[in-house]
């Protein structure tokens, strides 16, 4: 019983002593699962170049960029609806309606 104790005492303790690196989370599962060194190091290469270069995970800074990029792509002074000329918009379902009324009746 004394032992339950011990081990939950320092599972308390030591928990948050562990900390780990986002860059590191992936080449270390990569290594486990595949047992390919060569990927598992290329990958921690790429994330910790990227972590030294922007300050951010690579985790971090796709979602940075990509929500800048969606931003970027929505024109700000676009009004929310189009107007149509309305003699264009008749005559164009008029001659749509002809067109199918006479593939129907043949």
């Amino acid at each position: 019983m004394c032992r339950y104790f011990i081990n939950l005492a320092i599972l308390i303790l030591l928990s948050g002593c562990y900390q780990t690196s986002s860059s590191l989370v992936g080449p270390v599962y990569t290594l486990g699962s595949s047992g390919n060194i060569s990927h598992a190091v290329a990958s921690y290469g790429f994330n910790a170049a990227v972590e030294t270069n922007t300050g951010k995970s690579t985790i971090n800074y796709a979602k940075d960029y990509f929500e800048i990029e969606k931003y970027k792509k929505i024109p700000k002074d676009e009004t929310k609806y189009t107007k149509v000329d309305q003699k264009k918009l008749y005559d164009l379902v008029k001659t749509n309606l002809e067109k199918t009324k006479k593939i129907l009746s043949d």
